[in-house]
């Protein structure tokens, strides 16, 4: 042991993934970038107090024209704050303290949105099928229809007479009735900004219908109207659906996607920023050979619009504002600079714990929304000329080596402020936190 610890610090690539470790003796801190969940919003870049994180050719990346991170961190900058992690929107960076997550540690502050689930849930498909991050794990059963309808008599269902109409404009495509009867068939695509569903069609093959009514009674959104024509004796049981629907939070980035669907309204947000974004200077748009903000964008809110037969002007490209998250990878992957995201407003879940360092703090994350700390009034302290210092006399006699003794005692006297450092009492005392309360019983 010496009286000063060495740091040690590394660098290890893994798969596609970096790792950056820092230790000395029972502390270690350690900053995990996982390649594939980043966005190149720039986010860690903009609020690193160290210039610690630089950003690679993102127009090119985003496009696929050069296959590279996002960003890359300079080992021998870092300072191992965190800071990056905390406003990371996609979870690509991880940072842990003593083997401990940050957002498990009450020092650290905590940049989140929130989301909840009441229990009008259903549950239903809609969404696991548009959420882009994929952070819900639904479970489902819906009862069959066969097993729910019963005749007194064997009547094949294209012997039964009636009418199905369902209301495309209303229908939300929650998959429910597509679960319960094998008579309809939904088309289901890729949701996109411009068109939130999961489904573009929905078809009845009447042959397989018995016009039982009950899609109508599942049917969250009314879209369904049923009317049988034919007089049956049968019994119908009510449709029971099982399931559950688990939000993995290291996943969800809080973008709506799910609130905006759900048929009952079961589902409240709340963004980690709040902001705009403006596009100009369209005509230098290349919506077809670029694509850049459409493949970039971690919510799936760029789209280019479907041109029709009554719309004279179109806009090349657009964005669906109420699913942005205002992250600014739109904003770095346009070649053209035409995207601007401006954030307006941060949410911090709880206030900031009160640390040395927590004035920094403040204002890393200000410098994300554009909003300065007040400026502090410090007087002003006349300062004497300083007078020139004269130089040592050449040569310069070395430090005689201590001995043996000495250096074992100073290491025993490191040791013990150490272990005192360690004590969170001593540090709030040596920080100044702490000042001793006056004696109510003393005498003024």
């Amino acid at each position: 042991m010496t009286v000063f610890e060495q740091v040690t610090r590394n660098f290890d690539v893994i798969d596609t993934n970096f790792l950056l470790t820092w230790k000395v003796r029972k502390k270690d801190k350690s900053l995990l970038y996982f390649s594939e969940k980043c966005v190149g919003c720039q986010l860690c870049q903009e609020i690193c107090p160290v210039s610690a994180i630089e950003y690679g050719p993102i127009p090119q990346i985003a496009t696929g024209e050069i296959e590279a991170p996002y960003i890359l961190i300079d080992l021998d900058k870092c300072i191992f704050c965190g800071l990056c992690a905390v406003v990371c929107p996609t979870h690509a960076l991880l940072f842990a303290f003593n083997k401990k997550q940050i957002d498990l540690l009450n020092d650290y502050p905590k940049i989140s949105g929130r989301i909840e689930i009441s229990d009008e849930c259903i549950p239903c498909k809609l969404c696991d099928l548009v959420c882009p991050t994929k952070a819900f794990k639904l479970e489902l059963e819906v009862e069959k229809k066969e097993n729910l309808v019963t005749y007194e008599e064997e009547i094949p269902p294209e012997k039964v007479e009636g009418a199905i109409i369902i209301d495309k404009e209303k229908c939300t495509y929650c998959g429910l009735c597509e679960e319960l009867c094998e008579a309809i068939k939904i088309t289901w695509v890729e949701p996109s900004g411009e068109f939130l569903r999961p489904g573009i069609d929905i078809i009845v093959d009447e042959d397989r219908c018995d016009y039982c009514n009950l899609c109508a009674e599942l049917c969250p959104s009314e879209a369904v109207k049923v009317e049988c024509k034919t007089p049956l004796e049968r019994t119908v049981r009510e449709p029971n659906i099982r399931g559950s629907l688990v939000l993995n939070e290291d996943k969800c980035i809080y973008c709506g996607w799910c609130a905006f669907v759900c048929p009952v309204e079961a589902v409240k947000y709340e963004k980690p920023f709040e902001g705009e974004v403006t596009v100009s200077n369209l005509e230098k748009c290349d919506p077809v050979g670029c694509n850049a903000c459409i493949k970039i964008c971690p919510t799936n809110a760029w789209y280019i619009p479907k041109r029709s037969l009554e719309d004279e002007v179109t806009e090349k490209i657009a964005v669906n504002k109420d699913l942005c998250v205002f992250c600014g990878a739109c904003q770095n992957s346009c070649p053209e600079n035409l995207i601007t995201v401006t954030r307006k407003e941060i949410h911090v879940e709880e206030e900031i714990p009160h640390r040395p360092w927590t004035t920094s703090w403040k204002r890393d994350l200000n410098r994300l929304i554009n909003v300065p700390l007040p400026v502090k009034n410090f007087r002003e302290i006349s300062l004497k000329p300083v007078e020139p210092v004269e130089e040592l006399p050449s040569p310069i006699t070395p430090i005689q080596k201590i001995s043996e003794n000495m250096q074992n005692l100073l290491e025993e006297k490191a040791k013990i402020i150490e272990e005192r450092l360690e004590t969170p009492k001593f540090r709030r005392l040596l920080e100044g936190f702490t000042s001793r309360k006056p004696n109510s019983s003393s005498k003024p």
